[in-house]
């Protein structure tokens, strides 16, 4: 009983977290447990339990008035998660350079490969799904599963933005060219210039949507 209800916690905090990102639960939407128990066709206990998880990875807040709300967002939350991540990112690559196989590296290429077709097609939404890839599989490289979580509910807030600079003009192919960098440091164990070389990838990131003047 124990089991199945963690499991049933964690699949409803899967679908609340995928409506949020999916951009179906709008910022600033107010989260009626019995309503998404109803929907989903379970008890509220697994919902309330959710939604304490959903608050504490900031996709929701707890508003005294309306009880809990999705998490709004503005430029200025985005600049803050750009630069959260090119911090932990970094990190996170820099121990990913200690620990690195010729198999992960040969699984990054794989990736890096469907990268460079998707940008020749100029298939920018696969771009993103395959982009992701490419970034965590490098960050799950590292031991730090910790920094790897935080990482990931990172993305999770980009993805709510929409703020995608793939698939604007040339950026698409200085990524191709940053990832291929990125990759040969890593090939050599250079801790220090992979994490510099991350850092850099996600702020060139940030400055393409300050340079687009993108609206969230």
């Amino acid at each position: 009983m124990e089991m199945q209800g963690k499991y049933l916690v964690d699949e409803v905090t899967r679908k609340l977290r995928d409506q949020i990102i999916k951009g179906e639960l709008r910022p600033g939407q107010r989260i009626v447990e019995r309503e998404i128990a109803e929907k989903i066709g379970v008890s509220r206990t697994p919902v309330r339990e959710a939604v304490r998880r959903l608050e504490s990875e900031g996709l929701l807040t707890i508003n005294p008035n309306k009880g809990a709300v999705v998490t709004s967002l503005n430029l200025d939350d985005m600049k803050e998660v750009y630069l959260m991540r090119s911090v932990l990112e970094g990190l996170a690559a820099r121990a990913a350079a200690d620990y690195v196989t010729d198999e992960d590296l040969a699984e990054l290429h794989e990736i890096q490969d469907a990268i460079r077709e998707a940008v020749q097609a100029h298939r920018y939404s696969l771009l993103n799904e395959i982009n992701t890839s490419f970034h965590f599989r490098l960050y799950d490289i590292s031991p730090w599963t910790r920094l790897n979580q935080v990482i990931k509910s990172l993305w999770a807030d980009v993805k709510r933005m929409r703020a995608t600079t793939l698939s604007w003009p040339g950026r698409a192919e200085y990524v191709v060219e940053e990832h291929e960098h990125i990759l040969k440091l890593l090939k050599d164990k250079n801790g220090q210039a992979v994490e510099e070389a991350i850092r850099t990838h996600v702020m060139n990131a940030l400055k393409t949507l300050e340079d687009a003047g993108v609206q969230i």
